[in-house]
């Protein structure tokens, strides 16, 4: 019995055709969740979750705010799949002044990595990291940016 191929299918064989992207379009959606949906967090186990934005601040680059008493900024990076990856930069916006002398930072690492795990009803990424100011030290503290997991698209 023979078994008729489509056109795209023959084509893709004979190296004249890329197949489809479906993966990439998939992160591309997971990624819009992330910039789109109502999201929360904290920067540290002891703060109430409060809201958090993500921006596009220039193409492909990102920055997230835990808007809390702290004004508590860092650029971001997306994994392949379009899950939040990557902190850097982080700094507290006290007073309305961006890494002012009063301000709260990350002492350590300078890159925080982000691990993300799916529950029932939400996705959670979390990254654990050293907060000083002055000469203030905290002990290691994670970092939270969530979200519903009805927000991200259906597969």
């Amino acid at each position: 019995m023979r078994k008729i191929m489509g056109t795209g299918a023959v084509l893709i064989m004979a190296g004249l055709m890329a197949p489809l992207s479906l993966a990439g379009d998939m992160a591309d959606s997971v990624r819009k969740a992330w910039l789109t949906a109502k999201l929360y967090g904290n920067d540290n186990d002891g703060a109430a979750l409060r809201p958090v934005v993500i921006q596009e601040v220039a193409p492909n680059r990102f920055s997230v705010h835990i808007q809390n008493q702290f004004g508590f900024k860092c650029d971001l990076t997306f994994d392949a799949d379009g899950y939040p990856h990557q902190l850097s930069n982080c700094v507290s916006h006290e007073d309305g002044k961006p890494g002012g002398t009063d301000a709260w930072f990350v002492q350590e690492p300078a890159v925080i990595d982000l691990i993300c795990s799916t529950t029932r009803k939400e996705v959670v990424c979390k990254g654990d990291y050293v907060l000083a100011k002055g000469s203030f030290k905290m002990d290691w503290t994670p970092m939270t940016i969530a979200m519903r997991r009805s927000a991200l698209p259906r597969k």
